[in-house]
């Protein structure tokens, strides 16, 4: 990599690393009176090269960040190596020792010994007692909440009917009551 000179100057300086680089290019605490800041000043402060200078201070600064990812990368290459080696050695063993052993039975057709195996019964075993009452539990509950349920839809049902029952009944008295004529009293003379 060939360092530009122009791109060196501007490259900044910490603070805590300025009294340190000028120890290590031999500077005097005189010649920096005033604030340095960047490789410029301290190329023109020590008249040393601005590669130099930049070499010195990246072996201040150590490993940069690039290089430490790097480094980390490479760890976790390596170690993803070690275990994709040994998940293969893993597999390897498990298809060594899982290899299906075949029985040795004769190939004639008609032979017993074949017959007999394809027809063999099945052995299933019951479900233990406890699954069994738990499980009718779990059934005997559901179907409650579900009746639950079905009561209460039953109960709003009827209630919602039964209040359009009455909002038309008060409404029909209303009607008829405002709708019929209203017939004055006969009037009657006042004696005295």
């Amino acid at each position: 990599m060939e360092l530009n000179n122009e791109l060196l100057l501007a490259v900044p300086i910490k603070d805590n690393e300025i009294f340190e680089l000028l120890e290590r290019l031999a500077a005097t605490e005189e010649m920096f009176k005033s604030p340095v800041s960047t490789i410029r000043d301290v190329a023109e402060l020590t008249e040393a090269s601005p590669t130099l200078i930049a070499r010195v201070l990246g072996e201040m600064r150590g490993p940069g960040e690039l290089e430490q990812m790097v480094g980390r990368l490479d760890e976790h290459d390596r170690r993803l190596l070690d275990v994709e080696q040994r998940f293969s050695k893993l597999e390897k063993q498990t298809q060594h020792v899982t290899a299906p052993t075949r029985k040795n039975v004769p190939n004639v057709v008609g032979s017993t010994v074949e017959s007999e195996r394809k027809h063999a019964p099945k052995v299933e075993e019951p479900p233990p007692a406890a699954w069994v009452e738990n499980k009718r539990n779990s059934e005997i509950k559901k179907e409650r909440e579900y009746q639950t349920k079905l009561e209460q839809g039953q109960e709003y049902f009827i209630k919602f009917w039964a209040y359009i029952a009455l909002v038309v009944v008060v409404g029909w008295i209303l009607y008829s009551v405002l709708t019929s004529p209203v017939s004055s009293p006969p009037i009657s003379p006042i004696v005295r």
